[in-house]
């Protein structure tokens, strides 16, 4: 009896784990905070970067964040043509984006979308004066 070959099995599995595979960079659009250098958008963004890949692996917050922060290098910002466009979003692409915002966010630059931390008090109005009890002629 002749032995069943195995390379089926392990195409069909690199064909399943070249599907998986873990973005590249962001699809969403961060602006640089108000009062950041292009210095600090650029560190976070590399920070931001490794956090988010570990998080679209399954990586646990904390040791994303740790592990992001460890050794960040100063580096450039990536080209436009560097930055994948989103012309079909994966589920690992949507943990990736999701990580990469809120992280960017979360080091004072801006997320088009999302909401300011703290809403603006609404105006006062001027306290009108309360009318005079009547009197009671009882």
């Amino acid at each position: 009896m002749k032995r069943p070959s195995i390379v089926p099995t392990l195409l069909a599995a690199l064909l399943i784990s070249a599907c998986a595979s873990i973005p590249e960079g962001p699809t969403v659009l961060v602006l640089k905070g108000g009062t950041k250098t292009f210095q600090q958008f650029a560190l976070d963004d590399t920070v931001c970067r490794r956090f988010a890949a570990l998080e679209a692996r399954g990586t646990a917050p904390d040791q994303a964040f740790i592990a992001a922060t460890a050794a960040a290098p100063p580096a450039s910002p990536p080209a436009l043509a560097e930055t994948p466009l989103a012309a079909g979003v994966r589920p690992q692409q949507q943990l990736y984006d999701i990580a990469y915002a809120q992280c960017m966010d979360d080091k004072g630059h801006r997320v088009p979308g999302s909401m300011p931390e703290e809403l603006p008090a609404p105006p006062l109005l001027p306290e009108a004066p309360l009318p005079a009890p009547e009197a009671n002629t009882d």
